[in-house]
């Protein structure tokens, strides 16, 4: 028979949340667009508004097939804090063979909460490859008389990495 005594613990139960949900804030490029060859840094914020801490966050940029180069496309941070947020900056450079226009490029996160449970997460980033057009106007006959008639031909070069589709010349 039992005689009724009672024995009191207390102890911690830690309840895990149904999922963790990393988020990007922000995507900042720096310059807004770039040309062929020249380098860009781009800054993404990942934000951690749940209410459990994450960890080994893998930030993987999927550069396959694009024009760009980096010497790091992934990068991992240890720890982002529940309510927190963090910046991961990748430097790329548009290779020379880019053409202009904006580029898509695939994004994936890959994070662990804190009962080692794995998650994973596509996204994508912009980075736009832009160049203005330099137009140049030079005379190829040099031979006219004032006052007489004559031929004259211009050439109109574009010597930029930008296309041009439309032309106005005035002459005065």
């Amino acid at each position: 028979q039992n005689s009724g005594s009672w024995k009191k613990e207390t102890f911690d139960i830690k309840i895990a949340p149904q999922t963790v949900n990393l988020e990007i804030g922000s995507v900042k490029t720096v310059p807004v667009t770039i040309e062929p060859g020249e380098q860009i840094d781009v800054t993404i914020n990942i934000q951690n508004n749940e209410k459990a801490d994450v960890r080994n966050v893998n930030i993987k940029l999927n550069l396959a097939n694009l024009p760009f180069a980096s010497d790091i496309s992934e990068k991992t941070i240890s720890k982002i804090d529940r309510d927190s947020a963090e910046n991961i900056n990748f430097k790329l450079t548009a290779l020379s063979s880019a053409t202009l226009q904006i580029y898509k490029i695939p994004l994936s996160i890959d994070y662990y909460d804190e009962f080692g449970q794995h998650y994973s997460k596509q996204n994508e980033i912009n980075v736009n490859v832009f160049a203005q057009p330099e137009i140049e106007v030079s005379i190829d006959n040099d031979e006219l008389i004032i006052n007489q008639e004559g031929k004259l031909t211009l050439k109109i070069l574009n010597k930029g990495l930008g296309d041009s589709k439309f032309v106005n010349l005035h002459i005065s």
